[in-house]
């Protein structure tokens, strides 16, 4: 499986000029690029032969294999793939050197909740290339980190996935793996500096989510019960008119649990600030404001379509870009962005906004 963020740079080569590199080993084997390097010997991250910095008025600069030492089987693939795990390595020791954080993050494959925590209080050093213990097979992990509870492992992906024979195994230690798919971009910006993202892991269900639990059932039963109190609440704030039922589409297709909790949010937002559902019909909303009506739709995702009857006729969003600025525009974002809503952008009739769940959601 192709990392879907590669560069479409990684498969470009010139067989006259060898391939370049934005990044190195110095001599003390520390990854170094292009843009700090000032002089010294410097080597190929993947096989270790001399590298020669070229840092001309023409190409980018960059580091190469020198003529004589050929860079054999070196690929941009492999030595991304080298340069990214001896960075993680080399900034998690910086960080438990100097006692500062270095995160690693991941979702929850259980609520899909953001979760993180600093691996350098989690765990007591780290080695790459390191044999897994008490596997039925012989796996050596990118990077390895030891704990006296529970080590963890992160592979990194490049042009290819962890074999499924590799999956296999370690599944049956139940050691939680993160997956990392860097690219070269990534490395250069420095987000590997001070946190790493895993797009992907194995095992995590170890590392119980505060949220869930990695209870699937108990998750589904809390959301239902939390989705009925929504209901109730907005039965209670808004007219008293009959609305379609909030478990199904103006279509009548069914909506999912994850939207139809979602919906029910930002309708509750909508009745805390005075708006009121109208013709019968729970996704509409209405509210007299000094500027005139407001009208919010709620649509199939977290953004949400506003039209504004104004005193002096319909207000045509695309003719007023910096309505913001002033007075009026300025006050009725203000009012709407402390529940949740904040401008995602304007066509000729609606402004759509998009909800940024407020805390209050986060803790259900």
């Amino acid at each position: 499986m192709r990392n879907p963020e590669m560069h479409e740079d990684l498969e470009k080569s010139s067989a006259a000029e060898g391939i370049s590199y934005p990044c190195a080993l110095d001599e003390g084997e520390r990854v170094i690029f292009i843009r700090d390097y000032k002089d010294g010997p410097v080597t190929c991250p993947k096989c270790r032969k001399s590298f020669v910095a070229r840092k001309g008025e023409i190409r980018e600069w960059h580091f190469a294999h020198k003529p004589e030492g050929s860079p054999g089987s070196c690929t941009r693939e492999g030595v991304l793939h080298s340069s990214a795990k001896m960075l993680i390595k080399q900034y998690w020791e910086e960080a438990k050197r100097n006692k500062q954080k270095y995160v690693l993050e991941w979702t929850c494959p259980v609520c899909e909740r953001h979760m993180e925590f600093d691996i350098t209080k989690a765990f007591t050093k780290v080695e790459t290339e390191h044999y897994i213990p008490g596997s039925s097979r012989k796996i050596r992990a990118d990077l390895y980190f030891f704990s006296k509870s529970r080590p963890s492992v992160i592979e990194i992906v490049v042009s290819s996935d962890v074999r499924p024979d590799t999956e296999q195994a370690y599944l049956q230690t139940s050691i939680p793996v993160f997956k990392v798919y860097p690219t070269f971009e990534l490395i250069l910006e420095t987000r590997l500096r001070e946190r790493v993202l895993a797009k992907e892991t194995l095992n995590t269900d170890v590392t119980k989510c505060p949220h869930c639990h990695g209870d699937k059932e108990e998750l589904a039963r809390r959301r239902a019960f939390t989705a009925d109190i929504r209901r109730r609440l907005i039965s209670i704030e808004t007219p008293t008119r009959t609305a379609v039922p909030w478990t199904h589409y103006r279509d009548d297709k069914p909506i999912p649990p994850d939207t139809q909790a979602m919906l029910l949010e930002m309708a509750s937002s909508l009745c805390r600030l005075g708006f009121e559902q109208y013709q019968s019909r729970p996704y509409n909303f209405e509210c007299q404001t000094p500027i005139g009506t407001l009208y919010v739709y709620l649509n199939r995702s977290d953004i949400v379509s506003m039209r504004v009857e104004s005193l002096t006729g319909m207000f045509l969003f695309s003719e007023h870009e910096d309505w913001q600025r002033e007075a009026v525009g300025k006050e009725t974002m203000m009012w709407l962005e402390k529940a949740g809503f904040h401008r995602h952008h304007a066509d000729k009739e609606y402004l759509h906004l998009k909800y940024r769940q407020p805390e209050i959601r986060k803790n259900l």
